[in-house]
């Protein structure tokens, strides 16, 4: 078991979702009916909430459907945390308690998305870049957030003091995203050098490509053990490329995105071994998800 401050419950079960929502008492309604629409606005949002924290690309469709339509049925238990009135307007907070292993077979994630994933297609222009960090930064269909499309201006690569000069593009293809292209500009000794460059600058700005594995650390847990595990793991699992914090953070929570090994066994005997250092932690591991759960012992 692992605790965040939380009841403690076995992960991939259930977990406390925190939601918020507003009624009005405008158009004929009474507080009580304003209550009831933000309640249930505070359930709905809870799952939007806890579905952002699968970081996994959802099919629009099926999102809208658990959330306007099926948010009662996966909140079926809840705690008010606050509910206040001002003037018009009613506001509720909640805490739902969400079954992310059921919600993730209803959302259709397939087994071995993990949290953090972000991935990118390519468009033909770019068929003349480096394979190898074309394969790292491309997605398995089904398995990875694809946010953004490159287009590549390799053919348009100007020679400059006898290195060449390249253009590309990271053109945002999911809604929250920047709307509008992202240039980046790479050097090389050739056209394809020079377009590969700047295509990998534009994954280190948006910290693209393939995670293999991720380490969520609970909050009661210092800054220092997330230090500790991003130097250890690499040290002790000699496949493992690179470990950094993900851009996407669960719940808040910080999260390490690994490289190279998907060797959860592995990864959570380092972590487990790691907290032997400061009085001791609680590991768990989801496997269908990828991702090695860890907080401090209670």
């Amino acid at each position: 078991m692992v605790a965040w401050g939380r009841p403690t419950q076995a992960i991939g079960a259930a977990r406390w979702v925190p939601g918020e929502g507003r009624g009005t008492t405008e158009e004929g309604r009474s507080a009580e009916e304003a209550a009831a629409q933000a309640l249930l606005e505070a359930r709905r949002n809870a799952v939007a909430a806890a579905l952002d924290d699968l970081g996994a690309s959802i099919d629009p469709r099926v999102r809208r459907r658990i959330v306007e339509d099926e948010a009662e049925r996966w909140t079926r238990s809840f705690r008010i945390v606050s509910q206040v009135r001002r003037g018009t307007v009613v506001e509720v907070r909640i805490e739902a308690d969400v079954d992310l292993a059921r919600l993730v077979r209803a959302a259709g994630i397939r087994p071995g998305t993990e949290a953090g994933r972000r991935a990118v297609e390519f468009d033909p222009t770019c068929d003349g870049i480096d394979r190898a960090v074309r394969r790292d930064l491309e997605g398995e269909a089904g398995t990875a957030r694809v946010v953004g499309r490159i287009v590549c201006h390799g053919v348009g690569a100007v020679r400059v003091a006898g290195r060449y000069v390249a253009r590309a593009e990271l053109v945002p293809v999911v809604p929250g995203e920047s709307g509008r292209p992202e240039p980046s500009v790479g050097i090389g000794t050739d056209p394809s050098s020079a377009t590969t460059d700047a295509v990998t600058r534009l994954a280190r700005r948006h910290r693209l490509g393939r995670t293999a594995a991720a380490v969520v650390v609970g909050p009661d847990l210092p800054t220092s053990f997330v230090r500790r595990l991003a130097n250890r793991i690499p040290r002790e699992i000699p496949s493992t490329r690179t470990v950094r914090p993900c851009k996407v953070a669960v719940s808040g929570r910080p999260v390490l995105c690994i490289e190279g090994t998907s060797d959860l066994a592995a990864i959570a005997r380092v972590v487990a071994a790691a907290g032997t250092e400061g009085g001791g932690v609680d590991v768990a591991v989801d496997g269908a998800r990828g991702v090695v759960y860890v907080g401090a012992r209670r």
